[in-house]
C-alpha cells in the first residue's frame, strides 16, 4: 500500500476511535487524511507546511493543560513523522517500517483497537 494512503487510513482510524479531539487535533487529522491528494498534486511541501503550522499552535495549547489529549497528539504526530521521514529523500522502506512500529506501539499504549501490519511500497 502506498504510504500516503496508509497515513490517511491511520488518521481516519484515530478520528473514529478517539471520542474527544481538540479543534487543533481535528485539523491535524484533516491534513493527514488529505495526504493522498497532496501526493497526487506533488505538493508534499504544502502538506508539511500545513501540518507544522497547526502543530505549533497545538503545542502552545497543550502546554497549558497536560492530559490524555497530549498522548493522542503524540500519536497523531508519529503518524505525520511516518511521512515526514521520506519527504526529501529516496523512499526508505526499512526506516519507514521502523517508524510504523513506533506508531503501533503508541497505539497499543492508548488501548485503541489493534492495528494491522501494513506493507509500504512508496509514496
Amino acid at each position: 500500500m502506498r504510504l500516503g494512503k496508509v497515513i490517511a487510513k491511520l488518521a481516519s482510524n484515530i478520528e473514529l476511535q478517539v471520542s474527544e479531539l481538540t479543534p487543533h487535533q481535528q485539523l491535524l487529522i484533516y491534513i493527514l487524511k488529505g495526504t493522498p491528494l497532496y501526493v497526487k498534486c506533488r505538493r508534499l511541501d504544502l502538506w508539511e507546511n500545513a501540518y507544522k503550522d497547526i502543530w505549533k499552535n497545538l503545542c502552545q495549547e497543550e502546554q497549558k493543560e497536560a492530559n490524555h489529549k497530549s498522548r493522542i497528539t503524540e500519536l497523531i504526530n508519529l503518524v505525520f513523522e511516518l511521512g515526514d521521514l521520506n519527504l526529501y529523500c529516496a523512499f526508505d522502506r526499512k526506516e519507514t517500517h521502523r517508524a510504523y512500529k513506533k506508531v503501533k506501539a503508541k497505539w497499543a499504549k492508548l488501548d485503541l483497537p489493534t492495528l494491522h501490519t501494513m506493507n509500504f511500497t512508496d509514496w
